[in-house]
């Protein structure tokens, strides 16, 4: 039997000139992505000179420094391109740790970092922005007054016609004066200085204890002592001349009288069995010391009266206080920042760095 040749079977262990010719078509489109995706990945690469390397860099920087700064404790310098400040102790000496960070402000100059004082470390090369502004809160501080020159405003010698008034446990003695003309500035005033013409009691009832309270009242409506105290000094009566002549006596009191209130001084007693001094008074006619009046209560001050013809012998000084301009503390909150390596102007890096605990700063 005789076997005929499969010569379609041979045609196809070869390939046609079409196949071949699809084969390469289709050989040379992969080539040709494979080659485009090789460029795509390649360009996805950035280069040390290009805008995605400079803004990485500044970014990288910028959260070194806001991680630094977010544990300040003080901050002491706040300038336009640099900035110290302080961290808690990291190395065990029981001192904090000092930072700073700064720029020259020249183009292409590096941001340099110093630790303690020591070597400076460039942390970004050809630096072309960093700028620094400062958020503080500012607190207002408590109203604060200032005192002005004593000046006199009340002055009786010791008279040719006059006598002594004793002071004891029921008899009290003083004198009132019209309110002093202030500057229009002034907001308080106070008396600062009496000085009286007195004596330790002559009767020698005293047990040698006694003592008085010299008190600064405001007037009531009527020109008499009010029962509002507003400064007060305790004298002991061993401490008084033994015969009339000036005994000074300072008060130390905040200044809270207005402008407009009118004051007494009062001569009190405090304490001891018998009489505690003898204050000085003179017969004086009404247009000697105008306005003015002896005061006296005989019920342990209850009561008062007053007495225009007559005035104790002392001499009083006041101040009067002014208002200060208002002052406020500084505390800084946030620092914002604009950090740029290289030419490119679009590898700028904005932030804010938050200090939690707002260190106190020089203002505003």
């Amino acid at each position: 039997m005789t076997h005929r040749p499969l010569k379609s079977s041979r045609r196809r262990r070869g390939l046609t000139l079409i196949e071949v010719v699809v084969a390469v078509a289709m050989f040379t489109i992969i080539a040709l992505a494979l080659e485009s995706a090789l460029m795509l990945a390649t360009k996805a690469i950035p280069d040390a000179r290009s805008a995605n390397t400079s803004f990485l860099a500044a970014a990288k920087v910028h959260d070194q420094i806001a991680s630094e700064l977010f544990y300040a404790q003080t901050v002491t310098e706040l300038g336009a391109n640099a900035i110290t400040f302080t961290v808690a102790d990291r190395d065990n000496d029981g001192a904090p740790e000092t930072i700073r960070y700064a720029w020259t402000g020249v183009a292409g100059d590096p941001l340099v970092r110093t630790y303690n004082g020591g070597s400076k470390i460039n942390v970004l090369d050809d630096v072309r922005e960093f700028s620094l502004t400062y958020d503080k809160r500012a607190v207002k501080q408590p109203t604060t007054y200032t005192e002005g020159s004593e000046q006199q405003i009340y002055s009786s010698g010791k008279g040719l016609l006059g006598g002594g008034v004793t002071v004891d446990s029921s008899n009290f003695v003083g004198e009132s004066f019209p309110t002093p003309s202030w500057p229009a500035d002034v907001v308080f005033w106070r008396i600062t200085k009496v000085r009286v013409i007195a004596q330790s009691d002559s009767s020698g009832s005293g047990s040698g204890n006694d003592s008085l309270r010299v008190q600064v009242r405001v007037q009531d409506p009527s020109g008499l002592p009010s029962n509002v105290v507003v400064d007060q000094v305790t004298v002991q009566e061993s401490k008084l001349p033994s015969s009339y002549s000036n005994y000074s006596i300072s008060f130390s009191g905040a200044p809270t009288l207005l402008p407009t209130d009118a004051a007494c001084v009062v001569f009190r007693h405090n304490q001891g069995g018998g009489a505690s001094a003898d204050i000085w008074s003179n017969n004086l006619s009404l247009a000697l010391l105008s306005g003015t009046e002896l005061v006296a209560s005989s019920n342990t001050g209850a009561t008062w009266s007053g007495n225009t013809l007559r005035a104790a012998g002392m001499t009083v000084w006041a101040a009067g206080s002014t208002k200060d301009p208002d002052s406020f503390q500084y505390y800084l909150s946030d620092v914002r920042a604009g950090i740029r390596s290289g030419a490119d102007t679009s590898a700028r890096v904005n932030g804010t760095f938050r200090i939690p605990a707002e260190p106190q700063v020089a203002g505003p």
